[in-house]
């Protein structure tokens, strides 16, 4: 990266969240280029966006190859495993500004174990839980059990960094198929989790944390399964809303839990800095639970919470949170409403080879609608026009004053867009418990 008065920031990782990042810094006066790593060919809408492949996240010796390349005036690392790999730490280590939580404060999302262990040594309110090994699976199997007498369902989680598929969904009904199945995907040494289901409506909170301050941003609800109504299967994240009503009377409750998990973990091993995610649960007996932590932005309610903050995002970061002046910084937000839509191929999920490469038509013809695309797994297979190169394709996010209205407008658009011979896949009933409250 050239030298300029302007800065210059490098992402690490390029999903529709990092899609959302990346603007949000060049649209930044005091940045002059901003490049993402490895890729998302759907990520150049900006002249000062450029996309540098040669990163192998699980790597860190590459992405200090490529930082000593560029010479970034920031790098922000989006990316759970390379967080979890001490890529924070070792870019410090070679004099780098970096916006991230090390490796050990990034546990409390790639160790479910320590962060259960951490969360009940402090009293914060979590689900009841145990861990075991398949050392100990008939243990697990007489607990899990006694769980569902009590619960009616539960879940089974690996400890580590894993896909959907690692988080399994228990009723006496499918107990021993399910439990069969979660079995043979453990390793041996592997520890995993076996909790109570909580049961009401889930919210997402996002902090932005210096060590000792925070600032909090809109709140937003999300959902993981494939079909409206909420039914099954569970995968990565279907669509999203923002702000989420549900938080409206919890909010001094909600950012009590983050104040003092920050303070917790700085008393105990090290400080917190960077973006902190709070999954939680209104439970039937209103009170504020939590599902998990996570150690960054997360998709897709990156693409509805982060739009709406009016400052200058870079500044945000890099003079006030770095150095950790966060207390001096006074956020503001934009009022309105935004929706969040994942248009995947169709069907979702499954096999997605015989799907690569196909041509997504109309895509385009968004273009200058009240819809924004942040592209995810789309590759540009002859100038300018999109393929598909994985499942989930795409992010359309639209705002406005009615929960209803913005649907809409994206269905509209939605309905329109093709895979070869195949129909888009997106669920229609994004912001339903919205609408139903009006």
């Amino acid at each position: 990266m050239k030298n300029s008065d302007n800065k210059s920031v490098m992402i690490i990782w390029s999903g529709a969240r990092e899609h959302v990042l990346a603007e949000a810094y060049a649209a930044s006066e005091k940045v002059s280029e901003v490049v993402v790593a490895p890729w998302n060919d759907f990520m150049l809408t900006s002249p000062k966006i450029s996309i540098e492949k040669e990163v192998v996240l699980k790597d860190v010796d590459s992405i200090l190859i490529v930082a000593d390349v560029y010479r970034p005036s920031l790098i922000d690392v989006a990316q759970d495993d390379a967080l979890s790999l001490w890529s924070v730490d070792r870019l410090r280590k070679k004099g780098f500004q970096v916006f991230g939580p090390t490796q050990n404060a990034a546990r409390i999302e790639w160790d479910k174990k320590w962060a259960r262990e951490f969360m009940k040594k402090y009293g914060l309110p979590v689900p009841e839980f145990q861990y075991f090994t398949k050392e100990t699976i008939k243990e697990a199997k007489y607990f899990s059990k006694t769980l569902l007498e009590k619960y009616e369902n539960i879940f089974l989680k690996a400890n580590g960094l894993h896909a959907w598929k690692w988080v399994v969904w228990l009723g006496k009904e499918n107990f021993d198929k399910e439990f069969k199945n979660f079995e043979k995907i453990l390793s041996p040494w592997e520890w995993f989790l076996v909790e109570q289901w909580l049961v009401w409506e889930e919210f997402s909170y996002y902090a932005m944390i210096d060590g000792n301050n925070s600032i909090f941003f809109p709140s937003a609800q999300d959902n993981k399964r494939v079909f409206n109504g909420d039914r099954w299967p569970n995968t990565w994240w279907m669509w999203c809303h923002s702000p989420a009503s549900i938080t409206e009377e919890y909010e001094d409750k909600i950012q009590d839990i983050i104040r003092k998990v920050v303070t917790w973990m700085k008393e105990e091993w090290h400080p917190y800095t960077w973006i902190l995610y709070f999954g939680g649960m209104i439970w039937a007996d209103n009170k504020v639970n939590i599902i998990e932590f996570n150690a960054r932005w997360w998709d897709p309610e990156t693409q509805v919470v982060l739009p709406a903050l009016e400052k200058d995002y870079f500044d945000l970061v890099y003079n006030y949170a770095l150095p950790g002046k966060l207390n001096k910084f006074h956020p503001s937000f934009f009022h309105d409403k935004r929706v969040c839509v994942v248009g995947t191929a169709d069907p979702y999920p499954s096999s997605i080879e015989s799907e690569k490469g196909k041509k997504i038509i109309w895509l385009e013809g968004l273009t200058g609608q009240e819809i924004k695309i942040f592209g995810a797994w789309m590759k540009d297979i002859w100038n300018n026009e999109f393929g598909v190169n994985g499942w989930r394709l795409f992010s359309a996010v639209s705002r406005g004053d009615d929960f209803l209205k913005i649907r809409n407008n994206i269905h509209d658009a939605l309905g329109n867009i093709w895979i070869d011979k195949w129909k888009l896949h997106y669920r229609t009933d994004v912001a339903e418990r919205e609408i139903k409250r009006r």
